[in-house]
């Protein structure tokens, strides 16, 4: 009998090795938040439940997004913490479209003499639970001058598929193996999600909401106790998600307390889509609103506003006036050269506008890469290295040619044809109108100036691009960068003739980034 314990006690033991050893169970696979994730793209962590993978294009050493911040922490260096879930990672936008990163330059602009730098310390499908652990694994080294925290948009209300993730990673800890027998009995996760659609949480949630406002405020203490300011940000969401999912409220409120009672600064999101739509633009048809990009994803126009609001809350400085009497920079073969200076401290980030560019550095000269859908207009070259942020001069981008011209067809229809120029593979969306804009739209992929009907742009600018090719002409640029698009226009032959105008836009497949080119009018003569 004693051989027969002895035994049973050896064999659990190698099983828990072996499952250790093996990386089992795959802790990704055990929430509902994550079970759509890629394989490719997270990977199991024991702590944390999971991280980037190193197969993921933007990976950095940790495991996070984006690039990271270097050790020891320079003289001049103020650092940007930016914690949360998809909300903070970016989910649908580019790593400079994030919040944190806009927020990094809003404070570069009120802070030259600085180098400003964020680090996005944030996973889709992050609660407060691995939120909190993560900051334990990192905040010692990253010495944060600010910490932002966007949490309890989503995950913390998620139901709990069998316990919280508090008590989850607490049997991790004792037995992995146990966990791994356990999941195997278990109905899977659609149960899980039913529950959710019907309101329920069978298992309660990953992160009840009073425990969710406690490790908010032990958070913000940890940070302050660094020397940290703190913010917090009141995380919102459509108002069909509210509708479907009231107990959201319940975080929106324990947010707000743990703000009062540990007096940080606090940033309404809320407040922000507000001002950017004022008057509460409809959902597009099939899709969410203008400032939501899904049940729970702001859109990049959201995020430099919420961005904005968070400088001008936590620092209350006004922004540097650029140098006066840039030069304007030539641009060959799809780079600017610049003179440096050959002693000048390696840069930690080229900038182009807002967006970030490859540099290099060779006898005192920098050559910084265009981005090839860089918007029209005048952009600013930053190079932002240990002494602060230094503009060097202007970036002038051209609207791309639009070729319009009419085609065969009169009476009924009439055909007109676009074409022009784009990467490879890029999506192109062709607006066609009888109106010019009087005074053109700012958009963050330049000036729209054609009247385009239903585009789902409310005063404050708010375009979604990502959604234009819906019930619009389009097309993908073929492997030499051309593209046409035929556009059939109905017409009736009894009403007066009117001179039509187009514009097109021309998109990354997958970061949707894009920029819109010059404007085009064809003649409805004879």
């Amino acid at each position: 009998m004693l051989a027969v314990a002895v035994g049973c006690v050896v064999a659990l033991v190698a099983g828990e090795v072996a499952v250790r050893i093996l990386g089992l169970p795959d802790t990704s696979r055990l929430f509902l938040s994550a079970q759509d994730f890629s394989p490719d793209e997270f990977r199991s962590d024991p702590e944390l439940f999971w991280l980037l993978s190193p197969r993921h294009p933007e990976a950095n050493g940790l495991g996070l997004r984006g690039p990271w911040f270097a050790e020891p922490k320079r003289a001049g260096e103020y650092r940007i913490l930016a914690v949360g879930d998809s909300c903070t990672f970016g989910a649908g936008v580019a790593w400079e479209e994030t919040w944190g990163v806009r927020l990094e330059r809003a404070m570069q602009a009120v802070h030259p003499d600085k180098a400003v730098r964020t680090g996005l310390a944030a996973l889709p499908g992050y609660s407060t639970f691995q939120d909190e652990r993560l900051l334990e694994r990192i905040l010692p080294a990253v010495a944060p001058d600010l910490v932002v925290f966007y949490c309890g948009a989503w995950n913390d209300h998620v139901p709990a598929a069998g316990a919280s993730d508090a008590t989850l990673a607490a049997r991790l800890s004792v037995s992995r193996l146990f966990v791994l027998v356990h999941a195997l009995f278990q109905p899977g996760l659609a149960p899980v999600r039913a529950a959710f659609e019907r309101g329920e949480a069978p298992d309660g949630r990953r992160v009840p909401v009073d425990e969710f406002e406690r490790r908010l405020g032990a958070m913000a203490a940890r940070c302050r106790a660094m020397g940290a300011t703190v913010a917090f940000i009141v995380p919102s969401q459509p108002p069909d998600t509210q509708r479907r999912f009231p107990g959201l409220g319940d975080y929106r409120s324990a947010v707000q307390h743990a703000a009062e009672r540990a007096g940080v600064v606090l940033v309404d999101l809320a407040a922000v889509c507000a001002r950017l739509d004022p008057d509460g633009a409809p959902p597009l048809p099939g899709h969410s609103t203008a400032c939501f990009m899904d049940w729970v994803h702001p859109t990049r126009t959201v995020y430099a506003a919420l961005a904005a609001e968070l400088c001008a809350r936590v620092d209350g400085g006004t922004a540097a006036p650029e140098p006066a009497n840039l030069p304007l920079l030539d641009l060959r073969d799809g780079a600017v050269v610049v003179a440096a200076g050959a002693d000048a401290a390696a840069p930690l980030r080229v900038w182009i506008g807002e967006r970030p560019v490859r540099a290099s550095r060779v006898d005192g000269e920098l050559r910084a890469t265009v981005p090839p859908r860089l918007p029209p207009g005048d952009h600013v070259l930053q190079v932002v290295d240990g002494s602060g942020a230094r503009s060097l001069g202007i970036v002038r981008v051209a609207a791309r040619p639009l070729d319009a011209a009419r085609g065969l067809g009169e009476g009924a229809a009439r055909t007109i044809v676009l074409s022009g120029e784009a990467q490879p593979g890029d999506l192109v969306v062709a607006f066609v109108t009888t109106e010019r804009l009087r005074t053109p739209l700012a958009t963050p992929c330049g000036p729209l100036l054609v009247d385009v009907p239903g585009l789902g742009a409310p005063r404050a600018g708010v375009v979604r691009f990502d959604l234009v090719a819906a019930g619009r002409p389009h097309t993908i640029a073929g492997p030499d960068g051309r593209w046409r698009i035929d556009v059939t226009i109905p017409r009736d032959p009894s009403a007066p003739r009117r001179d039509l105008h187009a514009q097109a836009i021309v998109l990354d497949q997958a970061t949707l980034q894009g920029a819109l080119t010059a404007s085009a009018t064809i003649p409805d003569g004879p």
